[in-house]
């Protein structure tokens, strides 16, 4: 049997999370990168130190939320171009008879994801600007009216429940609450 190794951990020195390299991170975030794709590169810190690093300045903060800003407006506009990018939706085929133009099928249900992806992040990200917008209105857009709709059986029984509550609450019990519907 083989003795337990321990790996060491090999020491590397931590880039420094200076002000100017968030800014490069910032811009490449406006670019249309992710952060976290950005912490991935050789030589960038992690996300949480350039989260932490972006916290303790206000003025990095106000950037960096620009820069997301300027990145959801890019993705936006990126749904226009994948929907209308027909590149590689079709291939040429070998078959029995020869050669063919087929649907490729992958790469349009690729593209629908891309999209399908982009949207929703929109609609949860800013909402006001890409989610849906469902009003609740009553008619000619007023206030909705809340009618009940208690039948005269229904009533007929609150009416005899009424008369017979003050017997079964016994002395010094509060006053029944009147629920005759009101005509109007």
């Amino acid at each position: 049997m083989r003795p337990k190794t321990t790996l060491s951990k090999r020491k590397t020195a931590k880039p420094e999370v200076s002000a100017r390299l968030v800014n490069v991170i910032i811009a490449r975030v406006a670019a249309g990168e992710t952060l976290t794709a950005i912490c991935r590169d050789e030589g960038i810190p992690s996300y949480s130190r350039v989260m932490g690093r972006i916290n303790q300045s206000s003025s990095l903060r106000s950037a960096y939320a620009h820069a997301r800003e300027v990145r959801n407006d890019r993705m936006a506009d990126e749904l226009l171009d994948i929907a209308e990018d027909g590149t590689n939706d079709y291939v040429e085929k070998q078959g029995r008879n020869g050669t063919f133009v087929a649907l490729n099928e992958e790469h349009v249900r690729r593209s629908q994801l891309r999209i399908d992806t982009r949207k929703w992040l929109l609609a949860k990200l800013l909402p006001a600007r890409f989610g849906d917008r469902v009003e609740h209105t009553g008619a000619g857009g007023g206030a909705i009216q809340v009618e009940h709709g208690m039948s005269e059986k229904m009533l007929a029984s609150l009416a005899t429940l009424r008369t017979r509550l003050p017997a079964m609450q016994g002395e010094g019990a509060p006053a029944p609450i009147d629920v005759t519907p009101s005509k109007g």
